[in-house]
């Protein structure tokens, strides 16, 4: 099965990239990371749009001339409303996929923001399942044979600021760029604030966003 997502939210717009890590022409694997435009979209992410975004990726991979060595995708949706937000204790969703020719490579150590001046700060991670391509598909040939989904929290303020989210895998591959920080600004109906500390994200309200936002989906066990 082969999986990998953009989506957006109820009446809100999110921001979705490719980040492709691909083989230099000595087939090695020290490569650049190419990031393509975000993308601003409505509607859910369900497993059917993450199967689509797979194939374009293929299709866009091939067209290089080259297969990639890993890719990651992902998807930031918002709360609906003010109140929601302030119930995710000023948080956001981050939805990431990685795909890999190298099953060693996952999961994925950690996945982290950077900020212009080096600080790193880890994002909580909700839950993560593993998959794999189908074996006849161009993605199996042009992206990875190997998958890994997985939810987290992001501090709503930081994806509007400078900075990165990077990825560490397991083995092979550490910094991988997947965002470039700010994202495309969009009107969310409410202005993103620092969490207070201490602020605890209502659990009720992020499962039913999750629910909401991301249909098909398993849902973490917090």
């Amino acid at each position: 099965m082969d999986r990998i997502h953009r989506t957006g939210g109820i009446g809100t717009a999110i921001a979705v990239a490719a980040a492709l890590l691909v083989f230099a022409l000595s087939a090695t694997l020290r490569a650049q990371d190419r990031l393509t435009p975000d993308k601003l979209q409505v509607g859910t992410t369900t497993p059917q749009s993450v199967n689509e975004q797979i194939r374009s990726s293929a299709v866009a991979q091939q067209a290089r001339g080259t297969a990639a060595a890993r890719i990651g995708l992902y998807t930031i949706t918002w709360a609906q409303d003010a109140a929601e937000f302030d119930a995710l204790a000023q948080n956001t969703v981050l939805m990431v996929t990685v795909v890999s020719q190298t099953e060693t490579e996952l999961p994925v150590k950690r996945v982290y923001l950077v900020t212009p001046d080096g600080k790193q700060t880890t994002l909580r991670q909700l839950n993560t399942w593993r998959g794999s391509i189908g074996a006849k598909t161009l993605a199996y040939t042009q992206l990875g044979k190997f998958l890994q989904d997985a939810f987290y929290l992001i501090p709503a303020a930081a994806v509007k600021r400078a900075g990165e989210i990077q990825i560490d895998f397991a083995i092979n591959r550490v910094g991988f760029v997947l965002v470039h920080l700010p994202t495309l600004p969009q009107d969310l109906g409410y202005e993103p604030r620092d969490p207070v500390p201490g602020a605890q994200v209502d659990k009720a309200a992020l499962l039913g966003m999750m629910k909401r936002e991301f249909p098909g989906f398993p849902l973490p066990k917090l």
